[in-house]
């Protein structure tokens, strides 16, 4: 999948390990570690369904929601929204990442 940010700061921490924002700044480094292993599975799946086998991702689109998410430890997910787009006359699979959440809380 080719990987997308939609929070400027996500991306930053993504690339260069550190964040200006606080949630992000406050996130411990198991998390961090485990947001970075979840970026790299989403960017080696061809599309959402070769996540599905995938059981320590549990990947899940949310219901009611525009949004689908991956799990990042037991207490932590990472939202984001996919679409396949055409690229050189070849369908490609976007994941557009949203947030890193607490599991219990809303969008």
């Amino acid at each position: 999948m080719r990987i997308e940010f939609e929070d400027p700061e996500l991306e930053r921490l993504f690339t260069e390990g550190k964040s200006k924002a606080k949630y992000l700044r406050s996130l411990p480094k198991g998390v961090v570690k485990g947001f970075f292993k979840a970026v790299n599975h989403l960017r080696a799946a061809r599309n959402t369904e070769a996540l599905y086998p995938l059981k320590s991702l549990d990947y899940k689109k949310l219901e009611g929601k525009d949004y689908e998410r991956v799990k990042i430890n037991d207490q932590y997910r990472l939202l984001f929204r996919s679409r396949v787009v055409e690229d050189d006359s070849e369908k490609v699979t976007v994941a557009q990442l949203h947030k890193i959440s607490n599991h219990y809380e809303d969008l």
